[in-house]
């Protein structure tokens, strides 16, 4: 009875099998990472690239691409470097706006104290001058005192070694170069066009409508059939690798970055804890191998337990932080807004998005006081009830640690009671839990489609 019981637990490993030994996966398993884990090499530092690469090249003869990551990764290379410089830059503005505002509160108090001297016409002689309280003097006192956290992030952004010449011309970049010699032969086949077919009306009439992952919820995200289509292509890519290999693999391990429900099994505090049972069970039926899914941290991490690599917790850290804007994800939700919306739904972009939000507080009765402190980090201040709240709209093409660093710059700057984030994208645990940690409202795609879908008074 007790065979009988573990055979039909074998028939239902996504739900009911015991996971499989960690080591075992990683000893004998297939290695596939995805587009997020490729472009990845550029986001983080060069001691960190050097182990990752390092482990994949020592394990080459297990590492396989999907052509549908290889793809990705190609389209949207150039994409990462603007989007860097653009992090970095924005981290320094964060400071330098920091600095201006205090600056400006400082000389407002000092002129208060002027004001109030010659109200009550005071006898003694005082200038702020004299006190090295003038306005440049405040602002060159501040900049020595912030000049650390400039040098810092100045420190970081030279840590990361790729140049405008790198991504300019292809034959310049090292790491371009790397890549390629890594995976040269171990890239899959492209699928023809009329298999894409196939593949996106299945998906869009049949998977998408059952939500089976993997990717169902791109179906909301993508502008397109075919790129909401785009983890299904290479998800299939990988069960027909299974089918037809001649070297065995019955373990897989894919590691990816991209931390979403349609993928992995969430906790509460939307971390990852293992693939979703349908696709485990899929990957046993219909090629009677094992999945193992992990997270670019987790892979490094087991690398090092059971393949002796030398990782350091700084790459571990890097790897954990990552913060992955999904190479196609949306960047404007014009198609997505509601007909009875006051502008034409093709009007709608990115960067107004913040205001149709607006108006939806607005009409479920909140008070929208101020709608120009962008420059503080938020898009707007609100009341409501006896709470000041300040909110920030971010598209998924924005770096969400440094929107988050952001909104508390605004919060204490305009001493508001709450904050709010509202992202088009969706977090990462590691996201997630920063900011909930600092007592931020997190908003989702999902929530913002509820605020601009449904009923007025729902809104937050």
């Amino acid at each position: 009875m007790t065979g009988e019981k573990a055979q039909f637990r074998r028939m239902f490993p996504g739900w009911l099998g015991p996971p499989g030994s960690v080591g075992d996966y990683f000893k004998d398993g297939l290695f596939v990472p995805d587009a997020n884990i490729l472009l990845g090499c550029y986001r983080i530092g060069p001691d960190a690239r050097q182990q990752l690469l390092g482990t994949l090249e020592r394990h080459r003869d297990r590492l396989w691409i999907p052509h549908q990551s290889a793809l990705e990764f190609a389209r949207n290379r150039r994409r990462v470097l603007p989007d860097q410089k653009k992090r970095h830059g924005d981290a320094k503005k964060l400071v330098n706006v920091s600095r201006d505002r205090a600056v400006a509160a400082l000389s407002d108090a000092v002129k208060a104290l002027t004001d109030y001297r010659t109200t009550y016409h005071a006898k003694n002689e005082w200038h702020a001058e004299q006190h090295g309280l003038a306005k440049d003097d405040i602002n060159a006192k501040l900049s020595e005192l912030l000049h650390p956290v400039t040098a810092e992030f100045t420190a970081i952004q030279n840590e990361h070694d790729l140049t405008d010449r790198d991504f300019a011309d292809e034959t310049q970049d090292p790491i371009l170069a790397r890549l390629s010699a890594l995976l040269d032969g171990k890239v899959g086949p492209r699928y023809d066009s009329a298999r894409i077919r196939q593949i996106v009306q299945e998906t869009v009439e049949f998977r998408f409508p059952n939500k089976m992952p993997p990717g169902y919820k791109d179906a909301a995200e993508k502008d397109t059939e075919l790129g909401a289509a785009g983890d299904v292509i290479l998800w299939y890519q990988i069960l027909d690798r299974l089918r037809t290999c001649e070297d065995g693999s019955r373990k897989v391990v894919w590691i990816t970055t991209d931390v979403k429900e349609d993928l992995w099994v969430l906790d509460r505090d939307r971390r990852a804890q293992r693939a979703r049972p349908e696709l485990v069970q899929e990957m046993h039926d219909e090629t009677g191998a094992e999945l193992l899914m992990v997270t670019l941290h987790d892979f490094l991490a087991g690398a090092k337990d059971h393949l002796n690599e030398d990782i350091s917790n700084e790459t571990l850290k890097q790897a954990e932080d990552l913060a992955i804007a999904p190479p196609e994800n949306i960047g404007q939700l014009t198609w997505q807004l509601p007909q009875q919306a006051s502008q034409s739904r093709e009007s709608y972009h990115a960067e107004n998005l913040a205001y149709f939000v607006a108006s939806r507080f607005t009409d479920a009765g909140h008070t929208v006081v101020d709608f120009e402190v962008r420059k503080a980090g938020a898009d707007m201040v609100l009341h409501r009830g006896d709470q000041t709240t300040v909110v920030a709209v971010r598209t998924s093409e924005r770096d969400v640690n440094t929107a988050l660093t952001g909104l508390h710059v605004a919060a204490d700057a305009l001493a508001a009671t709450s904050k709010i984030m509202i992202y088009t994208g969706s977090y990462t645990p590691l996201q997630f839990k920063r900011g909930t940690d600092t007592g931020i409202e997190m908003r989702d795609f999902t929530d913002l489609l509820d605020l601009i879908q449904g009923p007025v008074d729902n809104a937050p």
